[in-house]
C-alpha cells in the first residue's frame, strides 16, 4: 500500500514538474527564442536553403499570456528573391487566442499592419508544385468574428493570366470593432487592370455602408467605378453561403464595360461575339439580382450605335430597347432603331433570344 502511494505521489510530482516546465517555456522561453538573433539567423538560412529566397525579420517580439493569448509584433518582415521584393510588411501586430484549442478552434484576436506589399504570383511560384497529393479536410476552425483587422496602406500585384495584371492599392482598410454589434468594414480600394497596351481603372469605397450585423455581411449602395462609369452594389450574405446581390447603374458607358470585359478579369467570350461589330458606342441602365439559386435582371438601352463588319461596315443605331434576363430565358422588347444612317430604314424586334435564333436558322 505504501509503495503504491509512493508511485502515485511520484507520478503526480512528475506531471506537476512537467507542467511547470512547459508553462515556464511558454511564458519565458518561447518569447526569448523568437527575439534571439541566432534563431532568426537559423530561420533565414532555412528559408534560403529551402526556397532560395532572402528573408528579413527586424525587431520581432513575442508575448504570451495565461489566457492563453499569444501576441507577435515585428517592425519589418520582407521576402525577396533575385533582388526583387516579393513581400514587404511593416509594423505587423498579430494576436492569437487559444482558449478554444480543445474545440479545435483558433481565434484571431488581432491582425494589423502599417503597410503591406505582396507580389502574389511570385510568392505562389515559391511553393513546391505537387498536384498529385490531395489535401485532407481539416477539422480545425479559424474564427475572425470579433477580430481587430486593419492595414493603413496596401499594394497587391496579381496576374490572373499571362496577359492580365492587376495592380491593387488600398488605404485605410480595417474592421471597426468599437460598436461590437455593428462592425464597420472600412476601405478605399483602387486598381489598375492592364492587358497588353490597354488598361482599366477601378475604384471601390465603403462609404460607411459596409458592415457585419446580426451574423450577416451587409453592403448598401456601395459604388464601384469603372473608368468613368459607376455600378452600385447591394449585398447580403451569411455564413451558410446564402447571398443576395443587387447590381445597378444609370447611363453606364458601353465602352467602359467592354474595356473591362476585355481584360478577362471575369472569363468571358464577349470579344468573340462582338467580332462582327466595330465602333460600338452608347450607354444603358441596368438592374441585376443574383442569388444562390436564381438570376434575373433588366438592361435598358438608352442609345447604341455600331457598324456591322460583314455588311460593308453599315452603321446601325438603336434608340431604345429592353433586355429582360432570368435564369431560363432572355427576352428582348421595345427594340427600335434604324440602319445606314437613314431613319426611314427602321429596326424593330420583340421576342426571346430563342425566337430570334430560330428566325435566322
Amino acid at each position: 500500500m505504501k509503495r503504491a502511494l509512493k508511485i502515485i505521489i511520484s507520478l503526480i510530482t512528475f506531471v506537476l514538474i512537467l507542467f511547470f516546465c512547459l508553462a515556464l517555456f511558454y511564458m519565458k522561453g518561447l518569447p526569448l527564442l523568437v527575439s534571439n538573433q541566432k534563431v532568426i539567423n537559423f530561420v533565414q538560412n532555412t528559408v534560403k536553403e529551402t526556397i532560395n529566397a532572402n528573408l528579413t525579420i527586424e525587431k520581432p517580439v513575442l508575448k504570451t499570456d495565461v489566457l492563453p493569448l499569444l501576441k507577435f509584433k515585428a517592425y519589418k518582415i520582407s521576402l525577396s528573391k533575385d533582388k526583387q521584393i516579393l513581400l514587404d510588411i511593416y509594423d505587423l501586430d498579430l494576436g492569437l487566442s487559444f482558449k478554444d484549442i480543445f474545440k479545435k478552434k483558433i481565434i484571431l484576436d488581432k491582425l494589423t499592419a502599417e503597410s503591406v506589399f505582396a507580389d502574389i504570383n511570385s510568392l505562389m511560384d515559391l511553393a513546391p508544385q505537387n498536384t498529385e497529393k490531395k489535401e485532407k479536410k481539416s477539422n480545425w476552425g479559424f474564427e475572425i468574428d470579433d477580430s481587430i483587422l486593419g492595414v493603413q496602406s496596401a499594394n497587391i500585384m496579381y496576374s490572373i493570366n499571362p496577359d492580365t495584371l492587376i495592380d491593387l492599392r488600398g488605404e485605410g482598410i480595417k474592421v471597426d470593432n468599437t460598436e461590437k454589434i455593428r462592425r464597420g468594414v472600412l476601405f478605399n480600394l483602387f486598381a489598375k487592370v492592364m492587358r497588353g497596351e490597354n488598361s482599366v481603372d477601378l475604384a471601390l469605397s465603403d462609404n460607411n455602408n459596409v458592415y457585419f450585423y446580426d451574423k450577416k455581411f451587409h453592403v448598401e449602395h456601395c459604388p464601384l467605378s469603372i473608368n468613368n462609369s459607376a455600378i452600385f452594389i447591394d449585398l447580403l450574405a451569411d455564413k451558410k453561403q446564402n447571398f443576395d446581390i443587387n447590381l445597378y447603374s444609370d447611363n453606364f458607358n458601353l465602352q467602359d464595360i467592354l474595356d473591362f470585359l476585355d481584360t478577362q478579369v471575369i472569363e468571358n467570350k464577349v470579344s468573340d461575339s462582338l467580332v462582327y461589330f466595330s465602333d460600338i458606342k452608347g450607354n444603358l441602365d441596368f438592374k441585376l439580382n443574383i442569388k444562390k439559386d436564381d438570376l434575373n435582371g433588366n438592361f435598358k438601352i438608352n442609345n447604341l450605335s455600331a457598324k456591322i463588319r460583314d455588311v460593308d461596315n453599315i452603321p446601325v443605331t438603336l434608340s431604345q430597347g429592353n433586355i429582360d434576363l432570368t435564369s431560363d430565358e432572355i427576352k428582348l422588347s421595345g427594340f427600335e432603331g434604324y440602319y445606314d444612317n437613314n431613319e426611314k430604314n427602321k429596326i424593330k424586334f420583340e421576342g426571346t433570344v430563342k425566337d430570334y435564333l430560330k428566325s435566322i436558322d
